[in-house]
């Protein structure tokens, strides 16, 4: 699929586009219009949701990625423990 910037697709389509119409990509992808890295158009969004609460989301995803990350290396550190 090809990926582009928020602003390479407003250019082929000739339109403004708003940035809560379209999931961007969390980390910095190339994009193929400009050829610049930048976050890039992963999906439309069916439905428009308040800024705020995409925010939310978004938090609480980065929250759970980070506990995610805490409880293996715990896990690694605990089997470490018990070979020693």
């Amino acid at each position: 699929m090809a990926e582009f910037c928020l602003e390479c697709w407003e250019k082929m389509n000739q339109k403004k586009c708003s940035k809560n119409k379209y999931r961007l990509s969390r980390d910095l992808e190339k994009c193929e219009g400009c050829g610049e890295w930048k976050r890039v158009i992963e999906c439309a969004c069916v439905q428009n949701c308040h800024p705020r609460v995409r925010e939310t989301i978004l938090f609480w995803e980065s929250l759970g990625e980070i506990l995610c990350c805490l409880w293996r290396n715990t896990k690694k550190k605990r089997r470490n423990d018990k070979v020693k």
